[in-house]
């Protein structure tokens, strides 16, 4: 909300479109500012800050093999980008999880390959990201679907993806 008589006479109707519902200096009205276009775009100013600012990762392709035997390994690639502004300042890992109808098998965490912290500032990718997991000696052969994530040092998901489709649970 805000009051009328607050709003300086330099900001235009244009920027305030609300400012017309003004009438007398104590009016009060709601303005939705992070609505409005960035000047010179078709987005809204919060779809802009949300892409320049922090970070926001996304990864535009995953390949990994159509079948992987117990106890061998497998290499999972993916094409890493990041679409915002900032640097990665803390060190994530790449956890992968086999799933099937009732159960989810999380896979040893690759501590080694996921190096987004040292990419600069700024938009870049893609950055191939080669991740090498091991499928348990335990598991009951059959169909599963295979998921990531980007885990923390304690091997839990900690980076929420610029992705359609992810799982937030």
């Amino acid at each position: 909300p805000i009051t009328c008589g607050d709003i300086p006479a330099e900001v235009t109707d244009q920027y305030l479109p609300e400012k017309s519902q003004c009438v007398n200096s104590t009016d009060v009205i709601t303005a939705y500012p992070l609505d409005k276009l960035y000047p010179g775009t078709n987005e809204t100013l919060r779809d802009y800050f949300q892409r320049k600012s922090g970070y926001r990762f996304y990864i535009s392709q995953s390949v990994y093999p159509e079948r992987a035997s117990v106890g061998q390994s497998f290499i999972l690639q993916q094409s890493w980008h990041q679409q915002a502004v900032a640097k990665l300042y803390k060190q994530y890992y790449i956890r992968a999880y086999l799933l099937d109808a009732t159960t989810t098998i999380p896979l040893a965490v690759d501590q080694t390959s996921f190096d987004a912290h040292t990419w600069a500032p700024g938009p870049s990718g893609p950055h191939t990201i080669n991740s090498t997991f091991v499928v348990p000696d335990t598991l009951t052969p059959g169909t599963y679907t295979l998921a990531f994530a980007a885990v923390d040092s304690s091997g839990n998901p900690a980076m929420n993806l610029a992705i359609a489709g992810k799982d937030t649970a």
